[in-house]
């Protein structure tokens, strides 16, 4: 589902020592960054991400050192209330990068999670940061930055949406046309957004994750001037 035509994909290194191994590259002398990983308890938690350097990307530093420390002090909570139920809980997280022509950066944080019960719990959370000339810096997006989001706008995204999931036979496509069903989670392709539903969202947990991609020139209340305009061009 991911095509990202003219993408830079920021692979993860492991590496066995906290905080340890970190390796420089550069592209196109516009994006620099070190990858970095941390490991406790044999592997019990692992934690990959990149940091960037330079003042354009604080944003997305900043969001990712937040989102790194939010997962390893849940992994400490786990494992202290597991002690009493002999479970080894375990949070395996790798954060990605994807740009489009240096001008958005989609971030994907692969989870992994076992916190007790009958398996772990797979998921993916994405953030779409774009380049702000006024500001020189990065900046974090939302869908409403996109796409107007009043009433029958909204409606018809998510019957757009919901069309979509059921097409792909998701047990619970329905889910989508809830109000209280968040569309937070997507990232921007060359020629669409594509949105995506962890396990229990739309469907059931052996059908794992959905992911519905929708052309920017079949979105109802598309902000054709606003960030996607590159893509209608």
């Amino acid at each position: 589902m991911l095509k990202l035509t003219k993408f830079l994909f920021l692979t993860l290194i492991f590496s066995s020592l906290l905080m340890g191994c970190q390796q420089k590259v550069s592209k196109n002398n516009e994006v620099v960054f070190n990858f970095k990983s941390i490991k406790e308890d044999n592997g019990d938690l692992n934690v990959k991400y990149p940091v960037f350097e330079g003042e354009a990307f604080k944003d997305i530093n900043d969001f990712i050192d937040k989102e790194v420390k939010k997962n390893i002090n849940d992994y400490h909570d786990a494992r202290k209330d597991a002690k009493e139920e002999n479970i080894e809980p375990f949070y395996h997280i790798s954060i990605a990068a994807y740009l489009i022509d240096n001008d958005v950066v989609n971030l994907k944080e692969s989870l992994f999670i076992y916190e007790g019960g009958a398996h772990g719990m797979p998921g993916e959370i994405w953030k779409v940061f774009i380049k702000d000339e006024n500001q020189k810096k990065y900046v974090q997006i939302k869908l409403s930055d996109i796409i107007n989001l009043n009433g029958k706008c909204e409606k018809g995204l998510r019957q757009a949406i919901y069309e979509e999931l059921k097409g792909q036979n998701a047990s619970s496509s329905e889910n989508v046309l809830r109000q209280d069903s968040t569309l937070d989670n997507f990232y921007l392709d060359q020629d669409a957004i594509v949105f995506v539903f962890n396990p229990y969202e739309v469907g059931s947990f052996a059908e794992g994750i959905y992911k519905a991609e929708m052309p920017y020139n079949s979105l109802p209340c598309i902000k054709k001037d606003g960030i996607i305009k590159k893509f209608l061009d």
